[in-house]
């Protein structure tokens, strides 16, 4: 059963007829590698008539799939949905509080498009105890940043509330490597990659990273060790990128996944992330996720309210799969 969190109470919701129902899978090759993506329609887990999940921001953390999008109406107005163990089956709403926004001069549901975990225990959003935070940026002319208490959907911490006062950013990623905040701008042709003071947000650097002429919508950090395992390439960073991109122009079509490490260096070259059979809608990855104790990552389509999940596995279990000699010469390059 799904179960909702509110600011009052707990209570079930209903209208889930998708949660859990996987409607297609395809196969993608990422460096050289098959691997098997499986899609699920998540359009009615926020369980809430009239809404739409169409995911825009995602972070896996402590063993939980975070999934947000915007609040108009249609869409996720002003709630995120977890779901406990990357399990797709299980949605949970968090309701979300509300935040001035200057555009209607009146308190809205707040839903970010791009949300992050500050795991370094000092800064913007972090937390050492009690209950967990993340922190989020609203674009689409929003231009805002806030926090959200996971215990009960409050909004806090408002950075912005202003067109101009704040970056119009569509993703936000953490890197404790870095100790900062990264942001991309997908609604820019150049898409650039901003680095934020972990305290105040203000930005420390703009790092021109090749999107290859595509729009970087989503964005998440990864461990060198996990870069390397999917690409087959050494990192020069401790940490590294992994954004989802739309709206390509060159032959590998729209939808494309980049690792770049944490200056901007592109890892290999762009991969394609084409995916049939999801029916009428064009699909838009716009929102990336990893769980990397089990090597899935999550991708999540705007377009067609899907969540596409793929595993890349440990090189062990690449072993047992009867391709040791592929990874291991992956390895070595």
């Amino acid at each position: 059963m799904k179960t909702t969190i509110t600011l009052l109470a707990a209570a079930s919701i209903a209208g889930s007829a998708f949660a859990g129902t996987q409607i297609a899978t395809n196969l993608v090759n990422l460096y050289g590698t098959n691997y098997s993506v499986a899609s699920f329609n998540v359009i009615s887990d926020v369980g809430l008539a009239g809404t739409s999940l169409q995911p825009e921001g995602m972070t896996f953390y402590n063993g939980t799939l975070y999934v947000a999008g915007d609040r108009d109406n249609g869409e996720t107005r002003g709630s995120l949905v977890a779901y406990a163990g990357g399990n797709l089956a299980s949605p949970t709403r968090i309701a979300l509080g509300q935040a001035l926004d200057s555009d209607a001069g009146s308190n809205q549901n707040w839903g970010p498009e791009g949300i992050t975990v500050n795991t370094s225990g000092s800064g913007y959003g972090s937390f050492s105890s009690g209950p967990g935070r993340l922190a989020g940026v609203e674009g689409a002319g929003r231009d805002r940043a806030g926090v959200i208490n996971l215990s009960d959907g409050s909004v806090t911490d408002l950075v912005g509330n202003a067109p101009q006062v704040f970056g119009n950013f569509d993703d936000l990623a953490f890197s404790a490597s870095a100790d900062a905040f990264f942001a991309v701008d997908g609604d820019l042709a150049s898409s650039p990659l901003v680095r934020l003071n972990k305290f105040t947000l203000a930005v420390e650097a703009t790092i021109v990273a090749n999107w290859g002429g595509g729009n970087a919508k989503g964005l998440t950090v990864v461990s060198k060790a996990f870069a390397e395992l999917l690409t087959g390439a050494s990192i020069l960073t401790d940490q590294a990128f992994i954004a989802a991109i739309k709206d390509g122009t060159g032959p590998l079509g729209v939808n494309r996944l980049v690792v770049a490490d944490l200056n901007g260096n592109i890892i290999g070259s762009q991969q394609g992330f084409n995916l049939t059979g999801l029916g009428s809608r064009a699909s838009e990855i716009e929102a990336i996720a990893v769980d990397e104790a089990t090597g899935r990552i999550f991708v999540g389509d705007e377009g067609t309210r899907t969540i596409h999940v793929l595993t890349i596995p440990a090189p062990s279990a690449l072993a047992l799969l009867g391709v040791a000699g592929l990874a291991g010469a992956r390895r070595r390059r």
